[in-house]
C-alpha cells in the first residue's frame, strides 16, 4: 500500500508540477520575494554527506550519505531514505518561469490535490528563511478515506528566470526534515559550486565593535566570538581577534604587551587555542593591508588522552587602537593536506582589515 501511494504521489506531482509550470501573469513581484543566484564556487562537502551534481538538473547540493538519489526529467531529483519509490522521500526540481509567485504555485497545487484525494488538509502559506533565502511553504495532509495519512510539504524558493521546488512526502511530520534543510541550505545553480577536494573559497565576516574584518576559510566551521572569530574543521584552528585585556582584566594596549604576555605565561597563549602548550619561532615584519605585523611560526601541543598531538602554523600581532589584533592559525602535522588548508589560511589572513 506504501508503494503504491507513494507512486501515485509522484504521478500527482508531475501533474501539479505541469500546471504550475504553466500558469500566466505578468510576473508582479510585489509581496514576495525574488531570489539572487549565488555565484560561489569551490564549497566544501561537510562530513557525512555527499554532492548530487547532475548538469541536467540545473543545480547541485549535498545529501546525506546513506540516501539514495534518482533522476528524471518530469521529477527531477529524489532522495529517499530507504527504497525508491517508497516513503518518505524528498524531490527536487527545477522549473524555467518568469512569471511565478506563491500564489499560483500554492493554487495550482491545492487543485491537484484535492482532485486526487477524497480529503486534504493544509496550513496558509509561510515565508520561511534559510540561510539567506527566502522560501514559501505549505503543509498538506491528504487522505483517501482510510487511516493512511500521507504528508506533504512543499518549499517554493523564485529565481528572476526559473523556480526550485522542494516536495517531501512521509507518513508523518518531519520525517525528511534533514533531506529538506541540507537540500535547500546547500543547493546551488553554480557550476563548480563543490569541490570533495580542499575548498579554496572564503566568507567575508566583520564585527562592528572590534573593528575587525576578514574573510574567512569556507572549509570550516566559523563561530563569532565576543573578540572575533574561530574557524574550525580539518585538523585545523583558526582565530582572528582583538585583544584588549587578560583572564584578570589587565589591559593589552598593543602588541608588544601580548607578546610579553605570551612569552612570560605559557598559559596565556595556550587558552585562546584549547592547547597544553604553545611556542613561538623567530619573527619578522609583515604588512597586511597597510598595517604591520609581528609574525612568527607558532607550534602547539593538545593532548588526546595520553597521546600529544602537535600542531604547526603562524601568528601575527598587529596594533589597533583598541588593543591587539591577533591572526593565527594551527594544522595537525599529521594532517596530509596541511599544504593546501595553510595556503587557504594565508589567503584568509591577507584579507584582513581594522
Amino acid at each position: 500500500m506504501k508503494k503504491t501511494l507513494a507512486i501515485l504521489i509522484s504521478t500527482l506531482l508531475v501533474l501539479s508540477l505541469a500546471s504550475c509550470g504553466a500558469a500566466e501573469g505578468a510576473g508582479d513581484q510585489d509581496g514576495f520575494v525574488i531570489n539572487e543566484e549565488s555565484i560561489k564556487t569551490g564549497m566544501p562537502v561537510y562530513e557525512g554527506l555527499k554532492i548530487y551534481d547532475e548538469e541536467s538538473a540545473g543545480f547541485s547540493f549535498l545529501y546525506p550519505e546513506e540516501d539514495r538519489i534518482t533522476y528524471s526529467a518530469a521529477d527531477g531529483v529524489g532522495v529517499y531514505k530507504n527504497g525508491v519509490a517508497e516513503l518518505p522521500y524528498l524531490l527536487v526540481l527545477r522549473t524555467e518561469s518568469t512569471t511565478m509567485t506563491p500564489e499560483k504555485y500554492f493554487k495550482a497545487c491545492d487543485k491537484q490535490l484535492t482532485k486526487a484525494f477524497k480529503g486534504v488538509r493544509s496550513t496558509k502559506i509561510h515565508k520561511t528563511e534559510v540561510d539567506g533565502k527566502t522560501l514559501y511553504m505549505t503543509r498538506y495532509v491528504c487522505t483517501n478515506g482510510g487511516d493512511a495519512n500521507v504528508v506533504i510539504e512543499r518549499y517554493v524558493e523564485i529565481y528572476d528566470k526559473f523556480y526550485i521546488q522542494y516536495s517531501a512526502f512521509s507518513d508523518t511530520e518531519g520525517e525528511m526534515n534533514t533531506e529538506l534543510y541540507y537540500a535547500i541550505k546547500t543547493l546551488s545553480t553554480a557550476k563548480g559550486a563543490y569541490t570533495e577536494g580542499i575548498a579554496t573559497s572564503l566568507s567575508p565576516y566583520s564585527q562592528e565593535d572590534t573593528g575587525l574584518s576578514v574573510s574567512l576559510p569556507d572549509l570550516f566551521k566559523v563561530s563569532e566570538l565576543t573578540i572575533g572569530y574561530m574557524a574550525t574543521g580539518h585538523d585545523t584552528i583558526m582565530l582572528t581577534l582583538l585583544c584588549s585585556s587578560d583572564d584578570y582584566g589587565n589591559p593589552i594596549r598593543n602588541r608588544d604587551e601580548f607578546l610579553q604576555r605570551a612569552m612570560s605565561d605559557s598559559a596565556f597563549m595556550a587558552g585562546y587555542l584549547g592547547a597544553e602548550s604553545v611556542t613561538f619561532g623567530e619573527g619578522a615584519v609583515a604588512n597586511i593591508n597597510g598595517h604591520d605585523y609581528y609574525a612568527y611560526p607558532m607550534t602547539m601541543e593538545t593532548y588526546d588522552g595520553y597521546v600529544a598531538r602537535k600542531y604547526s602554523g603562524k601568528i601575527y600581532l598587529g596594533d589597533s587602537p583598541k588593543g591587539c589584533v591577533v591572526a593565527c592559525y594551527a594544522i595537525n602535522d599529521t594532517n596530509s593536506d596541511r599544504d593546501e588548508i595553510a595556503k587557504v589560511c594565508e589567503s584568509s589572513v591577507a584579507t584582513l582589515k581594522y
